[in-house]
C-alpha cells in the first residue's frame, strides 16, 4: 500500500438542524481539520427537510480549497447513506463519521502507521461528550467496558453476539475493496449496523485495535439513538441474528444469550422512555414482549407483569422493583469476578430477593413514598390521612386552616387530625419560599382546589430541582363524584384567567344536586347558600386518569411547567402520579 493513502471520510447527514445546528458544523470542521491532508469529504444528505443542506452548502463555499462532494438522495436512513457516500469514494481506505460526533485532529495520522496489504479493518478507543461538548467519559473501552468483561480487541464471536461491541462507525477505517466485498452496511438496519458489519468483517477479514481514542461520541436526548427508526431496527437485528448464527433456532444457548441481550436493550429503553413520558417506550415494550419469548428462565417470572399487565403498569413495577434493588445489583458486579449477563442479574434477584411479592397487587402509596420522598418537605391537606414517608424524612403539614377550625367543619376529633405546623392556602403558598422543598405531598388535594392551575405552578414553585410532587386523585368513577361530567381543560384556563367566582356557585350546585342528591328546588338553594357561607371545602372539580393526563400535559404545552412523569399507577379508587421537577 502507498505511504500515503487516500482516505474517503464519508458523512452522513439527516436533520442536522432540529436540535443544534452547531453539532454539525462541528462534526464538519473535525473532519477538514486533520492533520493527515491526503483525504476527501463526501457529504451524503439523506433527505433532510430543514436546513442542512444550506448549512453543508455554505460550508462547502467556505473551503472551497478542500476536496469536498455533497450529495443529496431520497431518505432511506443512515446505512444507505454511509453505502451512498463509499459508492462515491475514491480513496483506499473509507473512513465515517457522523452528524454530531467530534473526530479528534490526530485521528488519521494515527491509524495511518497501521494500514498495510494485510489489514482489513481498524478501529480505536473513544471518548464521550455532552450536549456542550465536555468530555463525559474518557477512554471507554479501556477504562469502563474491560471492567464489565468486554475488552476490545475481540477475541470469539459469541463477544459480539452477546453484548453491544461499541464500535462506532465514526471508530472505523475500512479498505474500500473489503467493505464492497461484504456488501457494506445491511440498508434494512439504521441501528445496529455498525455491530452488524463488525460482526461480518470478523468472520472474514483482518482487524486491528488501536487502544487510543480517536473519537468524541455526543450523548444527548433526542439523538438518533432514541429513534423510533432504532428501536425498529433493534428488533431486525435480533431477528437476524436469530436466523443466521443459531442454526436456525437449534442452538439453544446462543438463542438465550442472544436475546437476553436485546431484552436488556429493550427493557432498560422502555423504562427510560416510560420516565421521560415519551411514546416510544411503547414501541420497546413490544419488542420486549416479542423477545421475552425466548428466555425460559425469565418468561416464567415476568409473564404477568409483561403480559397481563398494560404497559405502564408493567414498567411502571419493573422500574421500582430495580430501583428497589440497585445495591444488591452493585454488590453483584463488585463481588463476582467473572461475566455478568442480564440474564444472570434476573436470575439472582429471583432467587434471592422473591421479587414476585412486589407485583401491583401491593405497591401502595407508603411503597411509593418509600421510594420517590426523601429530604424535607410539606403535605397540603392531610386532615387525619397523612403519608407515611421514610423516617429518614421530615415533613410539615399545611392546611387553610388550624385543628380547631377544621373540627367545626369535619365530624372528627383533635387526636384523628394532623398537627397543622402551617396555616396558609394551599393554591397560593404564600409562606414558603421558592425551590425550597425536597418534595411536595397533595393526596385527594386537587379536587378541592378552586383553581387548579395555580394550585399545580405554585407546588412546582416551592419544589427544588428534582423535587418530587407525589399526587394522589380520585378517579371520579369509582367516587360519589360519578354521575357528574369530568371538569374539561377550558373550564380550569378561565378559573385561572378570570378567577374562580365565576364557576363557584355551579359549583356548590352540582355537589347539593350530583353528589347529595337533594333534587327541590328551595332545598338546593338553602344547601347552597349554607355551604358557600361557610366555605366548605367539597370537590370542586373532578377527573378521570385521562382529564387529568391532559391537564398535566397542558400544563407542560401551555404553561412550560418543567417536570417529568415519573410514575401513573392506578391504586384502587385514586390514580397516584410522582412528577419529578427539572431544569426550565
Amino acid at each position: 500500500m502507498h505511504s500515503s493513502p487516500f482516505i474517503s471520510i464519508i458523512m452522513p447527514v439527516y436533520n442536522a438542524c432540529r436540535i443544534n445546528s452547531n453539532y454539525l458544523v462541528e462534526a464538519l470542521e473535525s473532519a477538514i481539520n486533520q492533520t493527515y491532508k491526503n483525504y476527501e469529504l463526501i457529504i451524503v444528505d439523506d433527505g433532510s427537510t430543514d436546513q442542512s443542506s444550506k448549512l453543508c452548502q455554505d460550508f462547502i463555499q467556505s473551503y472551497q480549497n478542500m476536496k469536498i462532494q455533497y450529495f443529496y438522495k431520497e431518505n432511506g436512513g443512515q446505512s444507505t447513506a454511509r453505502n451512498f457516500g463509499a459508492g462515491k469514494a475514491k480513496g483506499d481506505y473509507l473512513c465515517f463519521i457522523d452528524q454530531d460526533d467530534i473526530w479528534k485532529e490526530n485521528k488519521l495520522e494515527t491509524i495511518l502507521p497501521y494500514l498495510d496489504e494485510k489489514t482489513d479493518f481498524i478501529y480505536t478507543d473513544f471518548d464521550s461528550i455532552n450536549e456542550a461538548g465536555s468530555t463525559i467519559l474518557s477512554e471507554i473501552h479501556r477504562k469502563y467496558l474491560s471492567l464489565y468483561d468486554r475488552p476490545h480487541p475481540k477475541q470469539n464471536i459469541e463477544d459480539i453476539l452477546y453484548q453491544d461491541v461499541f464500535v462506532m462507525p465514526g471508530l472505523m477505517t475500512i479498505k474500500k475493496e473489503t467493505f464492497f466485498k461484504i456488501n457494506g452496511f445491511d440498508e434494512e438496519l439504521s441501528g445496529y449496523e455498525d455491530d452488524d458489519l463488525f460482526l461480518r468483517i470478523f468472520e472474514t477479514g483482518n482487524i486491528k485495535y488501536l487502544p487510543v481514542s480517536t473519537l468524541k461520541w455526543r450523548i444527548y436526548e433526542n439523538s438518533y439513538s432514541f429513534s423510533n427508526r432504532m428501536v425498529k431496527s433493534r428488533l431486525n437485528y435480533w431477528e437476524k441474528l436469530i436466523k443466521n448464527y443459531t442454526s436456525q433456532g437449534k442452538d439453544r444457548r446462543r438463542v438465550r444469550e442472544i436475546s437476553s441481550r436485546f431484552f436488556y436493550d429493550f427493557l432498560s429503553q422502555a423504562i427510560s422512555q416510560y420516565l421521560k413520558n415519551d411514546k416510544l417506550f411503547y414501541e420497546n415494550f413490544k419488542g420486549l414482549k416479542k423477545v421475552l419469548g425466548y428466555i425460559p428462565c425469565v418468561r416464567k417470572w415476568f409473564y404477568q407483569c409483561i403480559f397481563l399487565l398494560d404497559a405502564e403498569r408493567a414498567i411502571g413495577t419493573i422500574h421500582w422493583i430495580f430501583t428497589k434493588y440497585e445495591k444488591i445489583l452493585y454488590q453483584i458486579r463488585k463481588n463476582l469476578h467473572r461475566q455478568i449477563t442480564f440474564r444472570k442479574i434476573l436470575v439472582y434477584f429471583l432467587n434471592h430477593t422473591f421479587l414476585h411479592r412486589y407485583l401491583p397487587k401491593s405497591i401502595n402509596r407508603e411503597r411509593l413514598a418509600g421510594m420517590y420522598i426523601q429530604g424535607n418537605g410539606i403535605e397540603i391537606g392531610a386532615l387525619k390521612d397523612p403519608l407515611k414517608i421514610p423516617k429518614s424524612s421530615k415533613v410539615k403539614y399545611v392546611d387553610r386552616m388550624s385543628v380547631a377550625d377544621l373540627m367545626k367543619q369535619y365530624p372528627l376529633k383533635e387526636k384523628d387530625l394532623v398537627p397543622v405546623d402551617i396555616i396558609d392556602d394551599g393554591e397560593q403558598l404564600e409562606s414558603i419560599d421558592d425551590s425550597s422543598l425536597d418534595f411536595v405531598i397533595a393526596n385527594h388535594y386537587l379536587e378541592h382546589c378552586q383553581n387548579p392551575i395555580l394550585a399545580l405552578k405554585n407546588m412546582f414553585r416551592v419544589l427544588r430541582v428534582n423535587g418530587i410532587l407525589f399526587l394522589a386523585i380520585p378517579d371520579m368513577n369509582d367516587t360519589y363524584d360519578r354521575d357528574r361530567i369530568p371538569t374539561p381543560f377550558e373550564h380550569l384556563l378561565r378559573d385561572y384567567e378570570e378567577g374562580p367566582e365565576w364557576s363557584i356557585k355551579e359549583h356548590y350546585k352540582e355537589w347539593v344536586t350530583q353528589v347529595d342528591k337533594i333534587g327541590e328546588d328551595k332545598v338546593v338553594e338553602k344547601n347552597i347558600i349554607m355551604l358557600m357561607d361557610i366555605k366548605y371545602s367539597i370537590h370542586f372539580h373532578a377527573w378521570t386518569q385521562i382529564e387529568m393526563v391532559e391537564l398535566l400535559a397542558a400544563m407542560k404545552r401551555i404553561f412550560k411547567l418543567p417536570f417529568l412523569i415519573e410514575l401513573v399507577f392506578k391504586n384502587g379508587q385514586e390514580i397516584i402520579f410522582i412528577l419529578r421537577k427539572i431544569n426550565q
